[in-house]
Formats: C-alpha cells, sequence, structure tokens
C-alpha cells in the first residue's frame, strides 16, 4: 500500500505539472475547479470513512461473505441517492460558476466527477473492509497513473480544461474495475454471526467531519479565485499545488490510523498510543520535508508547476504557506482518530473555525502574503482544540 501511495503521488506530481505547462493562465481555472471537485468530494470522503467501518465489521462478523451480501444490498440505494445529490447541485451551475469566473459549462465535469468518485469508494471501500490492501492500492495507483496519460492525450488534442477535467472521470471508471476485480472470491453467501445494523446518523457526522475539512484545506483557493484574475489564482493556484503536498503525509497515514483505533476501540484498548507514534512519526516526516522544500524550493516548483522562471518569484509564498500546511495536516490525523472513536468534537470545533477563517481570508482580498498565517493559525487552534482532550486518559474507550 505504501508503493501505491508514493506511486499515485507522483502520478498526481506529474498530472499538475503537465498540465500547468500545457494549460498556461487557464491552469488557474483548472486549479479553482480542482478546489470545487475537491470540496464536492467530502461526500465522498465521509461516505467513504463510514463504509470501511460498515464492511470491516462485517468481515469480522460475518466474513467476507458478510461483505458480498452487504454490498450487493447497499450499491443501488447508495447510487440513487449519489445521483439525486448530483442533481440537485446542477441548478447551482450558474451561481457557482459566476463566484469563481469559470466557463459554465465545465461544472458538469465536477458533478461527474463526483459520481464516478462516489462508486469508487464504494468498491474500494468493501476491498478494504476485506482487507485486500494490495488490490487496495492497485486500484488507486491506476485510476493516478491514467488520468496522467488521458489528460495529455486529450488537452494535446484540444480539450484544453475539459479534457483535464474529463481525465478524470475516465480514471475513476479504471480504478472502480481493478477495485471490483479485488472483489473476486467473496463468497455470495453470509458466514457466521450477524452484520450490524446500518445508523444515518454516523454517515452523516463522518460526512459533516470530512466535509468540513474539505473546504479547510480549499477555502482560500476558492476566495482567493473570487478576489484575483486568471492570472493570478493560477499562481496562486501553483504555489498552494506545492504546499499542500504536506496533507499528502496524513491521507496516507490515516489508512492506518482510521482501522487500527476502531478495531482498538472495539477490542477496549487504549487507543491513544496508536494517535501518539502516528503523530510522532508525521511531525518527523514534516520537519524533513520542510528542511528539504526550504533548500530545494525552486527546483520543488519547477518539477510541479514548469520550467518557466516567472514561476520562481512565488519560493517565499510556498515556503510560508507549505509551513501552514503542516498543522492543517495534523489535525487531518486528529480528526479521523476522533471519527474512528465517534466522537463529535471536530465538527463542533470546525463549525466556529470555519466561519472565522472565511472572514479572514475575504478581509485579505488579493493579498496572497495574507493568507499563510491566517490559514495557519486557525488549523493549529483546531489542532491543539482536539488533541488536547484526546490524550486525557480514556477519552478512547468513553467516546
Amino acid at each position: 500500500m505504501f508503493v501505491a501511495t508514493v506511486v499515485q503521488n507522483l502520478a498526481m506530481v506529474c498530472y499538475y505539472h503537465l498540465m500547468s505547462s500545457r494549460l498556461g493562465d487557464a491552469f488557474g481555472q483548472l486549479s479553482k475547479l480542482t478546489a470545487l471537485g475537491n470540496v464536492f468530494a467530502v461526500l465522498n470522503l465521509g461516505a467513504g470513512a463510514w463504509l470501511v467501518k460498515v464492511f470491516a465489521t462485517d468481515d469480522a462478523h460475518g466474513g467476507p461473505g458478510a461483505v458480498s451480501a452487504r454490498l450487493r444490498k447497499l450499491s443501488l440505494p447508495f447510487l440513487g441517492v449519489v445521483s439525486g445529490i448530483a442533481l440537485l447541485m446542477l441548478p447551482l451551475a450558474p451561481l457557482v460558476s459566476g463566484y469563481l469566473h469559470t466557463p459554465v459549462g465545465i461544472y458538469i465535469w465536477v458533478l461527474a466527477g463526483f459520481v464516478g468518485g462516489m462508486v469508487a469508494i464504494l468498491l474500494r471501500s468493501a476491498v478494504q473492509g476485506l482487507h485486500r490492501f494490495q488490490w487496495l492500492g492497485v486500484s488507486a495507483a491506476s485510476d493516478a497513473v491514467s488520468r496522467v496519460g488521458i489528460a495529455v492525450g486529450l488537452v494535446g488534442q484540444g480539450w484544453g480544461v475539459n479534457g483535464a477535467m474529463a481525465s478524470q472521470v475516465l480514471a475513476q471508471g479504471i480504478g472502480s474495475a481493478l477495485a471490483w476485480a479485488g472483489l473476486r472470491g467473496a463468497p455470495p453467501q453470509v458466514g457466521l454471526g450477524s452484520p450490524q445494523a446500518l445508523r444515518v446518523s454516523d454517515i452523516v457526522m463522518d460526512t459533516a467531519a470530512m466535509g468540513i475539512f474539505s473546504l479547510f484545506c480549499y477555502v482560500d483557493v476558492l476566495v482567493l479565485g473570487h478576489h484575483l484574475d486568471d492570472a493570478g489564482s493560477s499562481s496562486y493556484g501553483r504555489a498552494a499545488l506545492v504546499a499542500k503536498c504536506f496533507l499528502y503525509l496524513a491521507q496516507a497515514l490515516n489508512i492506518v490510523l482510521l482501522p487500527a483505533v476502531a478495531s482498538a476501540r472495539v477490542a477496549g484498548r487504549d487507543p491513544r498510543p496508536i494517535l501518539g507514534k502516528l503523530l510522532g512519526a508525521a511531525l518527523a516526516l514534516n520537519f524533513l520535508g520542510y528542511v528539504g522544500l526550504w533548500a530545494l524550493t525552486g527546483w520543488a516548483i519547477k518539477i510541479l508547476c514548469g520550467a518557466d522562471p516567472s514561476f520562481q518569484a512565488l519560493i517565499p509564498l510556498v515556503r510560508s504557506l507549505s509551513l501552514a500546511m503542516i498543522p492543517l495536516g495534523l489535525f487531518q490525523m486528529v480528526l479521523f482518530y476522533h471519527v474512528a472513536l465517534g466522537s463529535r468534537l471536530p465538527v463542533a470545533l470546525m463549525l466556529l473555525g470555519l466561519p472565522a477563517l472565511y472572514l479572514l481570508l475575504d478581509g485579505a482580498g488579493a493579498d496572497v502574503a495574507l493568507v499563510p498565517l491566517r490559514l495557519g493559525g486557525i488549523a493549529l487552534a483546531l489542532l491543539l482544540g482536539c488533541l488536547l482532550p484526546a490524550l486525557r486518559p480514556g477519552e478512547g474507550k468513553a467516546a
């Protein structure tokens, strides 16, 4: 799974590097639409966290047969709800496109990516619940690699931003097909034990937690995309692309953190040592990564954004914005810890922090130099507000 995560991240590095160099100022549109898609994908993240817990518990209670039965029973209602949500979001196209200054027609690719991502999440969650991590890695890595190839082909044919967005949807189909292949061999009958009952409140809270966090990750791109022209938003989008690589580490560690903490909770074990070890590893890796970035900022910009000498003017912004991403990434890990325990504390704190962050960023207007301090300060406050209660003795068992 580690190799797959590395391949996936390298593929995305190549994707953004190629799109940055081939789209020119239109990369600003892609940056804003990608951020918007990531905000919509909060439902994917919330559903994924919930589904992994559901399928893993089914596997523990009834074996692979219980997972297979759950998947068959859940698929049609799940996809029906997803399609309904996409239809409800469709009338927002003129409003959203007007705010972001993007063509209305491209909005359809954002919704298609949302639906395709939900299909992939459903299948990959079942694979993860069965602990078939090799197939999970193959699916995720193939999705990312194929996206690069498809995007290069479509953009080269003159599709522009439409081609870059369409590549995501087509690549999701490839990843979903491989996840489906990973489910082969699961018996159709339910094994020993009784599958758990589903609780709507669980998926609502998981989705709310992931959704609000995703807004924290991308609200800066959206707000500045409103205040800046295409050239300015493209420039900031390139700086954010480099800086937000620091969020990938937390995403990789959460693949281990979520099931490990959930299992410890079910077994009655103290989950705090798991959080402590993974946070310690993340801190050490973040430190090394930031030292490396500071020394090689120009090279990192060239690799991720392109060789245009004007991009080197982004060095100060990249360094300060990267530093702001570190507490946000660590907070993401603590957020997943609370999600695994069923705690609603992060949602409450983020509901207070998000409006404050929006007002601070909107107040900055087009002054991008103010963004890192304001974003990093709110992220640090959220990290401490969730971490300190999580470290209290007995907190994991009581949640």
